[in-house]
């Protein structure tokens, strides 16, 4: 996570109906409240609680199993892996009824965000609705590659409308969403009645991330050799520590970071020229201007500001090495460039507080704040909706949009 965080407010737009679900998006599967629910609506969140219901469903299997006999008993498990989830049984009901509730759940929930922010004045402005607007008809009506390949489709409109799922629908979806990340920072924002301390966001910041800009080498020589020889492993090494000491010697990790990709570049274009600068090229060029032209054709610029290279990683990352992750997470949020290395790789890093982040902290506080509560508010939602009226079609809810056509 570099920018920021993952939003964790919006509803779950992105779909991936069975075939068997399509139909028309012109009618009404139910009321909540008086709130009429399109079908297209209703399929959403009945494809996002199927979802839901599957990791579940694997998570109760892991609590239950014995781990003495789950790894050598696999006598049973294609006939487990072929029965469908409806069938299963989730906390004690059948999967099909487990959907179908936790669907209504969602349900209500949307139903709750349109109330509450009536109630409270809570608006989309003028230039909220026409980017949302805006951003719809892009995402609708451009051609989409990816969906073409996996579905036929030229458009992700297309093939929403094939599932059942109409634009309206859709907007219905995502201008909820938006109404739902203004509730939520109406409640848990500055002045708001749940209002979140700075110090409360602070500690779980600390608790929770790093801050750190770094610097990734791999251990090969200019020609992308893998580095055996110890010996060459620690020339690399002592050359990169004095990147790390300029830093700690008041130089800003923007210019160094910038040196040293330049020194790289320029000794890889130096290996290449051994093989591939003829003089007589084409372009009459010297040696020395042919790897100076190498090193421009890398890309390589300068950031603007120290902050751009800043980068946010959870604690929980899995992505990085596990050593480099371990070390990110022990050393001290000093400022100070280290040096720490793997078997194949060493790492100019330097941890910063991320408690003085000021501008990343602002640009990502909404974000933030829904990670810390967002359990939390959705439990509020619920407690608001609980009591809604719902008059639905069951026929509709029990057949033709019921859990069993998303089975594969």
């Amino acid at each position: 996570m570099k920018k920021g965080l993952k939003k964790a407010v919006a509803a779950v737009l992105a779909v991936v109906l069975a075939a068997t679900l399509c139909g028309c998006d012109r009618g009404y599967i139910m009321t909540v409240d008086g709130v009429e629910i399109r079908n297209g609506v209703y399929l959403t969140f009945l494809q996002t609680a199927y979802g839901k219901a599957q990791t579940e469903f694997k998570k109760q299997s892991e609590e239950t199993s014995d781990p003495e006999t789950s790894e050598s008993d696999t006598s049973d498990t294609t006939s487990k892996e072929s029965v469908p989830i409806t069938k299963e049984e989730i906390s004690g009901k059948s999967g099909s009824q487990w959907i179908k509730d936790e669907t209504l759940k969602y349900i209500r929930r949307f139903v709750a965000v349109q109330r509450k922010c009536e109630e409270l004045g809570i608006k989309l402005s003028d230039e909220e609705i026409t980017k949302l607007n805006a951003d719809i008809t892009s995402i609708w009506d451009s051609k989409n590659e990816m969906v073409k390949y996996m579905y036929g489709y030229e458009t992700v409109g297309e093939y929403y409308e094939s599932q059942g799922i109409a634009r309206e629908s859709y907007k219905q979806i995502s201008t909820v969403s938006e109404l739902q990340t203004k509730l939520f920072m109406h409640y848990y924002d500055k002045g708001g009645e749940f209002e979140i301390k700075d110090s409360e966001v602070d500690a779980h910041l600390k608790d929770k991330y790093v801050s750190v800009k770094y610097l990734s080498v791999a251990y090969t020589d200019a020609s992308g050799k893998t580095l055996e020889n110890d010996t060459d492993k620690k020339a690399m090494k002592d050359n990169l520590q004095k990147y790390a000491d300029r830093i700690n010697n008041g130089d800003k990790p923007k210019d160094v970071f910038y040196d040293y990709s330049i020194e790289r570049a320029t000794e890889r274009a130096k290996a290449k020229a051994e093989t591939e600068y003829k003089e007589d090229n084409e372009d009459k060029l010297t040696k020395e201007e042919w790897i100076k032209k190498q090193v421009e054709a890398a890309g390589i610029k300068k950031d603007e500001s120290d902050d751009a290279l800043d980068q946010v990683i959870s604690k929980k990352n899995t992505s990085l090495d596990e050593k480099l992750m371990e070390f990110l997470i022990s050393t001290e949020s000093d400022g100070k460039a280290r040096l720490f290395d793997t078997e194949k790789t060493v790492y100019l890093v330097i941890k910063e507080d991320i408690t003085q982040k000021t501008k990343w902290k602002e640009e990502n506080r909404d974000n933030v704040l829904t990670e810390m509560k967002s359990e939390e508010f959705q439990s509020m939602l619920d407690l608001f909706g609980q009591n809604y009226e719902v008059d639905a079609n069951e026929s509709l809810v029990n057949n033709k949009y019921g859990p069993e056509r998303l089975n594969p």
